[in-house]
């Protein structure tokens, strides 16, 4: 009996959500008589019950194993490279979290700076020292810089992982040099008969461990709809390189879905053990226990290949959506991902959905208003993922959004907007009043609140304001008038949803009054 290793070449891949199935191929030539053909699988995470032989050729394949096999792990790079690397490496490493540390401080400060102005604001405001405009470009500065120092600190810390995942890398590999170690590989041997001197086609199939993706989207929002670009970031630390292979990307997931059946929920009276004694598991009386079993391994679905069409100027993937509603896209051409733990985009889908543009603003968040799109999902599912938000082809930030149904609404593209002007004016305040009721104070306030639409179309806007709530039965408060009625008022939160023509102004006032007992000191009011 004949022992050949022979080469092959992973040929096809298709990459679930945590693994991924890969076919290998191979050719060679055999004369008559019984042959045992050795393939070497680099990846250590393979599932040696998920291997599948086939091929063409005049023969019979008659019995297929699996075994590891362990080889000298070579070092990779020039130890004086890596070591110059490794120092270089931790130079950054405490460059950034000096950073990181300096703009936390920061963030801190500017927190504790508000804190004190809205502390001392309102006794010079009563004293006439200050104005409304201070306390605006007060919160406006101090929001801007907190929000530019958070997101220095996220981009810091991105880079700071980056680079401890290279350091990581460049340490391995400087290990190597002072230690021997080895590492674990598999071997997939095949047993076969050849009735005649013949070529056979062969295909070694199996599912892996360490392969993964995550959707990127890029959202381009423009009036009226939104291009969503469905982007796979592939990752792929199997430890073997895919080379110009034909990609599928698939939302399953390799595990098998399990069924688990309840169990009773018992409750007792508290039974406490006498002191020294040791506490033993109790079942309760009936209670059973099954043995735990593992769930069978889910047949692989079978999926017929898709007729070649003409090539596009700008090719996305074919989707194929399961009876259980997989989503499988055929990636065009052939890929080359590198197995470097690193996150690498392959293009799925581009679709237009409708969208409407809707306006907020809250009156603690700064004198600006926001502006944000509501998209309607078309009829696949949306996965959890980042987004990158274009609006006409700029862009305007990163975020991040959960699962979308078919169908379903989400927001998307929140953004400052000068186009509708909103301001918020304090009418009148009466403060330290005498009540009615002897022994009591009251401070009144009133409000009014101005919204201009200049966009040049009808628009939705939500706007939302508070008003004090007390959290103590010696303090009232009582709204005295909204005009005009808020459509939700919660806990002091007031919400109104408005319809805007183009030009249109519109105004909301309010008065509440609130009272206390004079011997108590109020604190947080304005």
């Amino acid at each position: 009996m004949a022992v050949k290793f022979t080469d092959s070449e992973v040929d096809r891949v298709t990459v679930f959500r945590d693994g991924a199935r890969v076919t290998r191929v191979a050719e060679t030539v055999l004369e008559p008589g019984t042959h045992v053909l050795r393939f070497e699988v680099l990846t250590p995470y393979i599932d040696t019950e998920s291997v599948r032989v086939k091929g063409k050729g005049r023969g019979a394949l008659s019995n297929v194993s699996v075994y590891p096999l362990w080889r000298e792990l070579l070092p990779e790079g020039d130890l004086a490279a890596l070591l110059g690397r490794k120092e270089e490496l931790e130079r950054q490493q405490a460059e950034i979290q000096e950073e990181i540390e300096f703009y936390e401080k920061r963030v801190e400060q500017f927190s504790k700076l508000v804190d004190r102005f809205m502390a001392v604001f309102p006794k010079f405001y009563s004293a006439g020292e200050s104005g409304i405009n201070t306390l605006t470009e007060m919160e406006t500065l101090t929001s801007e810089k907190i929000l530019e120092f958070k997101k220095t600190v996220r981009e810091r810390k991105s880079r700071l992982k980056e680079v401890e995942d290279e350091l990581e890398i460049v340490t391995n590999n400087i290990q190597k040099y002072s230690e021997k170690k080895t590492e674990q590989i598999y071997v997939v041997e095949v047993t076969l008969s050849a009735s005649e001197r013949s070529e056979f086609e062969l295909e070694v199939t199996y599912q892996t461990r360490g392969a993964s993706w995550n959707p990127v989207y890029d959202v381009n929002i423009e009036d009226g709809n939104a291009t969503v670009r469905t982007n796979a970031a592939i990752r792929n630390r199997t430890r073997e390189d895919w080379n110009d292979v034909q990609l599928t990307v698939s939302t399953a997931t390799s595990r098998p879905a399990v069924v688990v059946e309840p169990e009773p929920w018992y409750i007792d009276v508290f039974k406490p053990y006498p002191v020294g004694a040791k506490k033993a598991a109790r079942r309760p009386e009936g209670a059973e226990y099954d043995d735990i079993t593992m769930a069978e391994e889910p047949e692989e679905y079978a999926k017929e290949e898709a007729e070649e069409e003409a090539e596009l100027a700008e090719a996305f993937a074919t989707l194929e959506v399961s009876l259980s509603g997989i989503q499988i896209y055929s990636i065009p051409g052939r890929v080359s991902i590198p197995a470097d733990n690193a996150d690498h985009p392959i293009v799925l889908t581009e679709d237009a959905f409708p969208s409407e543009r809707l306006y907020y603003w809250y009156s603690e968040a700064g004198a600006e208003v926001i502006a944000q799109d509501e998209i309607t999902n078309g009829e696949g599912v949306l996965l959890p993922g980042r987004v990158k938000v274009f609006a006409s082809g700029d862009y305007i930030g990163e975020s991040s959004m959960g699962l979308i149904s078919p169908g379903e609404k989400f927001r998307l593209g929140a953004r400052y907007t000068y186009d509708v002007k909103v301001e918020k004016r304090l009418v009148a305040r009466e403060a330290e009043k005498a009540g009615i009721t002897k022994g009591k104070l009251r401070n009144e306030y009133k409000y009014q609140i101005t919204v201009n639409n200049y966009t040049g179309e009808k628009i939705r806007m939500e706007l939302v304001d508070r008003t004090p709530h007390s959290l103590s039965p010696e303090v009232n408060v009582r709204i005295v008038s909204i005009e005009p009625e808020p459509e939700k008022q919660e806990l002091g939160v007031l919400r109104w949803n408005l319809e805007l023509n183009p030009e249109e102004e519109t105004k909301i006032s309010y008065e509440y009054h609130v009272e206390w007992n004079k011997n108590y000191t109020v604190t947080g009011l304005p």
